[in-house]
């Protein structure tokens, strides 16, 4: 894997996991997947974090940046402080981009349970920490009522 291209860009898109569900983060800062791409919880922005090739990844419509609890599970939190900084990653050979903690081999993963970090490396596990940052397809007014 290479880091990816960093852009200052932080356009609202929808992360696209390649086993078919996009995420979804409720205004109680819950971590879902969810199949339904027109809801706005599933707008994301990845913001730059300040340091080198880092990022934060917040929800639009709740204002929480997702963070990982001690049992490695992904939540929302309103706190810019607490929030994880992610390396954003390219997969060779398509579009996929993963979502990793600096200095570790852990990744972002979907299971059964919902989003977390996990640091297995085996052919299964690289399916499920595969996402596609899809720009978001909402009418620009649904995105003004979100200040975008």
């Amino acid at each position: 894997m290479e880091p990816a291209q960093h852009t200052k860009n932080t356009r609202p898109v929808q992360l696209y996991a390649r086993t078919g569900h996009f995420m979804d983060v409720n205004a109680k800062g819950r971590v879902r997947q969810t199949n339904n791409h027109n809801r706005l919880t599933s707008l994301l922005q990845l913001e730059p974090s300040g340091n080198s090739h880092r990022i934060l990844l917040r929800a639009l419509a709740s204002g929480k940046y997702l963070t990982i609890t001690r049992r490695g599970r992904v939540k929302g939190t309103t706190k810019k402080g607490k929030a994880t900084e992610f390396v954003e990653e390219r997969i060779k050979a398509n579009n996929f981009i993963s979502f990793g903690l600096p200095n570790t081999n852990c990744k972002l993963m979907i299971s059964q349970r919902g989003y977390e970090i996990s640091c297995n490396n085996t052919r299964a596990f690289r399916n499920k920490i595969s996402f596609l940052t899809m720009k978001s397809h909402f009418p620009r007014s649904l995105q003004a009522s979100l200040r975008l």
